[in-house]
């Protein structure tokens, strides 16, 4: 079985190459030894060897799988009796096949002199390498790559115990200590040579540094048998199964008491790293595939500093819902399809933990004082939170995504969601100051669409939005952001949609947005609305334009004004201008399916008239509503848009 060793320093002149060939070599004397140029351009290599002609990994594409060391040897010969040559010639990405032919042909010993480690990385070749020797010298430049190097090593989670250091040129002054450079490298001194013209001509040196190499290979646990699978995901923990859920655990559990109580964050996440390094190379020692102790360590820090297994789902930009039905069931929405996720929490607590971790920045609380909460996170997706006692699956989290560039009108006419006739009809009422009002159901897209439609307010007007939890991204510069404040733990000082809307009114505000209509503000709103303040846009849950008239009367009748119905309808036609009716339909897809004008009030009904519907994709119905046909300017409105 071949040993790998390789020989880096991203800094020139250290001697890498030079004790690359000569270890070589000196190997070769009692085994058979391939050295491997690893980087790329012009091979010192090779001009150390003397070589005029050399071979290129590539050109191994030709040579059969599992060919032995002495028939490749004719291929790749140097003249020195067991000692062959290969260059990977820039060829990294495309080796990894040529890898696998070579590492069965029975070489004792491949030497690979420096490249590109995330090269190595990608094609899998890092997770066979037996020991990595940091070769430096005692200059402060080398030293400084070195740690460099180092640091890149471990953020590929190759195992410390691997990895040895060679200080060359020890003869050069130096005011560090040998020992104490070895230290800040951070890995253990395997040989110091120095540096004289006449060492260099013998061999005693490298006898001795070779002999220190096979030593300390005889006690590194061998990574190289692995080659029979270069495509192994795992190597003696395999992802997911309960043993690396508990070394998962445990490495996390060290992780949280070797910082003594401290609250982690992104904030000192290199600190962190640095912690879980040391860590895993002592608890997680046995994984020797770098890919596997990449995803364990990424997973850790993850749970430490962020969401846990919500992390991995959050970077996906295609998800538009992430709901977490207890620790072990985790669903995800893309596309409109929900799915069920293999991502589970390891604990109620640790998924506590996530939630509580949510909710403080956002000045919120949760326990079983306050059960539910409703929050947000930093890039705005809305976050809903129950534990128990209210939930019997234990904590439950559901996440609204909203998507990371703000989406336009004209994406919503690309995706099918609106017609372009319909989308120019919305822009008109947006300008004209027509108060509007968004009607659908759970997750139709009605923040999307107040969004999309609020960006068609000229530039100049005072925006005043008021939310809940701010969702809304108005890109105008006279935006004030309003937001709900929950009760303290006293159950005072609550600050509800209803005391922002009536303190609105004082701000001399253009417009007010509010993100979602659901209570006794009903009535605030509609006064605005009555009062001087056109272009009014909000959302509320309803599943038809008849709908959100008569949920309207009733949250009205909510407030205890003790309005007779035909006032509260009076009032509603009067304040209310279109609604706008959007669904989710049956594959998923979010699309508007009526808008309807808000014609007056007749009989003691309210009278609606519908300007597009939806029948099999939004269409205009022929009527022109009336504000348009009592337009003064008239001659400027597309009236081909309303045309069936």
């Amino acid at each position: 079985m071949s040993r790998i060793v390789i020989f880096m320093n991203p800094k020139g002149g250290v001697g890498k190459t030079f004790l690359s060939v000569k270890t070589s070599m000196k190997l070769a004397e009692t085994a058979t030894v391939l050295l491997v140029e690893g980087k790329n351009g012009m091979s010192d290599a090779a001009v150390l060897l003397e070589l005029a002609d050399f071979r290129k990994l590539a050109e191994l594409g030709n040579v059969a799988p599992g060919i032995s060391s002495r028939l490749l040897g004719g291929f790749l010969s140097t003249g020195f009796p067991g000692l062959d040559f290969v260059s990977m010639g820039g060829e990294s990405q495309a080796g990894k096949e040529e890898i696998r032919k070579i590492l069965p042909a029975g070489y004792g010993y491949i030497i690979i002199d420096g490249g590109n480690l995330a090269d190595f990385e990608r094609i899998g070749l890092l997770d066979l390498i037996d020991m990595l020797i940091i070769v430096t010298t005692p200059e402060l430049l080398s030293i400084r790559q070195s740690e460099y190097l180092s640091k890149q090593v471990r953020s590929f989670h190759f195992p410390s115990e691997h990895v040895r250091v060679i200080v060359n040129s020890t003869s050069i002054h130096s005011d560090i200590p040998v020992a104490e450079i070895a230290d800040k490298i951070g890995s253990p001194l395997l040989f110091e040579l120095p540096f004289e013209q006449s060492l260099s001509r013998t061999d005693r040196f490298f006898k001795q540094l070779t002999e220190k190499i096979v030593s300390e290979l005889e006690i590194i646990p061998a990574k190289s048998g692995r080659y029979e699978n270069l495509n192994a995901d795992t190597d003696g923990v395999a992802e997911n199964t309960a043993e690396y859920c508990a070394l998962k655990e445990k490495i996390h559990s060290r992780l949280i008491e070797s910082f003594h109580g401290k609250k982690l964050d992104e904030r000192i996440r290199e600190e962190v790293t640095e912690h879980l390094e040391r860590i895993m190379s002592v608890e997680a020692a046995g994984i020797r595939i770098s890919s596997t102790r990449q995803r364990l360590a990424k997973e850790i820090l993850d749970e430490a500093l962020g969401l846990g297994p919500v992390e991995d789902l959050l970077r996906d930009p295609e998800i538009t819902e992430i709901m977490v039905n207890g620790r072990q069931k985790i669903y995800i929405e893309k596309k409109g399809i929900i799915t069920l996720t293999e991502k589970s929490f390891a604990s109620d607590k640790h998924l506590m933990t996530v939630i509580e971790r949510i909710v403080s920045p956002a000045g919120r609380r949760i326990d079983e004082s306050s059960p539910l909460v409703d929050a947000r996170l930093s890039d705005g997706s809305r976050i809903n939170a129950v534990i128990p006692p209210l939930s019997l699956k234990g904590p439950i989290l559901t996440i609204r995504r909203f998507p990371g560039e703000r989406l336009k009108i004209d994406g919503l006419i690309k995706t099918g969601s609106i017609s372009a006739s319909a989308a120019e009809f919305l822009k008109i009422c947006v300008r004209t100051k027509k108060n509007i009002l968004i009607s659908g159901g759970t997750g139709s897209g009605k923040t999307t669409l107040l969004n999309i439609l609020s960006s068609f307010i000229p530039p100049g007007e005072r925006i005043i939005t008021i939310e809940d939890s701010a969702e809304l991204q108005l890109h105008q510069e006279h935006v004030l952001t309003l937001e709900t404040r929950p009760p303290n733990i006293e159950g005072r000082g609550a600050v509800t949609i209803r005391d922002l809307v009536r303190n609105s009114l004082r701000m001399r505000p253009d417009r007010i947005v509010i993100g979602e209509c659901r209570g006794v503000e009903a009535l605030d709103m509609l006064q605005a609305m009555n009062t001087g303040h056109e272009g009014s846009l909000t959302t509320i849950h309803a599943n038809s334009p008849a709908d959100a008239m008569s949920r309207l009367e009733t949250m009205i009748l909510m407030a205890e004004m003790e309005l007779p119905l035909p006032a509260i309808r009076r009032q509603i036609s009067s304040a209310l201008d279109i609604i706008v009716q959007q669904a989710r339909i049956r594959d998923g897809q979010r699309k508007i399916v009526a808008i309807s004008e808000v014609a007056g009030f007749i009989s003691g009904e309210i009278v609606l008239n519908d300007i597009f519907t939806f029948d099999s994709q939004l269409l205009p119905t022929g009527y022109i509503p009336e504000f348009i046909r009592n337009a003064d300017t008239e001659d400027a409105i597309n009236i081909e848009i309303f045309k069936k």
